[in-house]
């Protein structure tokens, strides 16, 4: 669904693009009108036309309807932060260890954490960037420089956005 009502956008000349997803393994939805997905995934398309910035919802299981929004933080932010954001990486979760004269660092992973992607296609660019709750959320030695990030700086306020969006979509499908 996502591919081609992005594919959609582009034969309307529309060139500012962009979404942001979110899945989450073994994250479970009470949904009776849905099936019960493994994981479950929300995705917020972001396109801009003239001066309006529109976002569509789509989730694992349904299509929602376009809303105009006024908060343009999507491309705003990363227009205004260009730059920082291409060239930012978020660094794994990792912890340092002092054992005698030895100093250990161990990188820690776990596969059932949320994770998000960050995607914008422009005129001057082409990103995708990616993130997920256990390198950000967990303290260790990259946490403060992670969180100073202009990345993360534009994936909470991007977050913010779509968290007082949702209750604002009508489902289409």
């Amino acid at each position: 669904m996502l591919n081609s009502y992005i594919e959609k956008l582009k034969a309307n000349n529309i060139t500012d693009i962009g979404y942001f997803n979110e899945s989450c393994a073994g994250y479970y939805r009470n949904r009776r009108d849905c099936d019960d997905y493994v994981i479950y995934e929300e995705t917020f398309l972001f396109w801009r036309t003239g001066n309006q910035t529109f976002v569509k919802k789509f989730d694992s299981c349904f299509e929602y309807d376009d809303l105009l929004v006024t908060d343009t933080c999507f491309f705003e932010y990363y227009n205004a932060n260009r730059i920082d954001i291409k060239n930012d990486a978020i660094k794994q979760m990792e912890t340092m260890i002092i054992e005698g004269k030895d100093t250990l660092y161990y990188i820690s992973l776990v596969d059932h954490t949320c994770k998000r992607i960050i995607s914008i296609f422009d005129q001057l660019d082409n990103i995708v960037k990616y993130s997920n709750d256990y390198d950000l959320e967990k303290k260790n030695i990259h946490y403060i420089y992670n969180h100073n990030l202009k990345l993360v700086t534009w994936e909470k306020q991007i977050k913010r956005l779509t968290s007082k969006l949702n209750s604002e979509f009508k489902r289409i499908n």
